[in-house]
């Protein structure tokens, strides 16, 4: 199984925002935690859609996850952390360096690099990603 559409949403506009936590922590975007989760703002789910492939195609690659990120499986279960787990979940995400133990090829290791790039200003759409293929 390669994806799980249970909490799938149909947007309408390419510019929509939205501000739900779901999904699982290890593809979650940065900007789930960082904006939704603690600063109560919205974040561009294409972009965070654009960063969960990212994690997928590391996964296909080096068979494990990209981060250690120190909780367990829900992003919901952020909600329940104590605030220095909390503190420690967030500061994962600002001090990591993507690895690679097995070897792949520099383009395949510049896709996952953008994809899983920390800004989502950066980060590419699915046709910058269409063109790195």
């Amino acid at each position: 199984k390669i994806i799980d559409f249970g909490f799938s949403k149909k947007f309408t506009k390419m510019n929509a925002k939205t501000d739900e936590i779901i999904g699982t922590a290890y593809y979650a975007a940065p900007e789930i935690v960082l904006e939704a989760y603690c600063n109560k703002k919205s974040y561009d789910p294409f972009k965070a859609d654009i960063y969960a492939l990212g994690v997928s195609i590391y996964i296909m690659c080096q068979s494990k996850y990209p981060f250690n990120r120190l909780c367990s499986n829900s992003v919901r279960t952020i909600r329940h952390m104590e605030q220095t787990e909390k503190l420690r979940f967030i500061d994962n995400y600002k001090n990591t360096e993507i690895k690679y133990k097995k070897p792949i090829s520099h383009k395949l290791e510049t896709l996952i690099n953008s994809c899983l790039e920390h800004n989502y200003l950066v980060r590419p759409t699915i046709e910058e990603v269409e063109k790195l293929l």
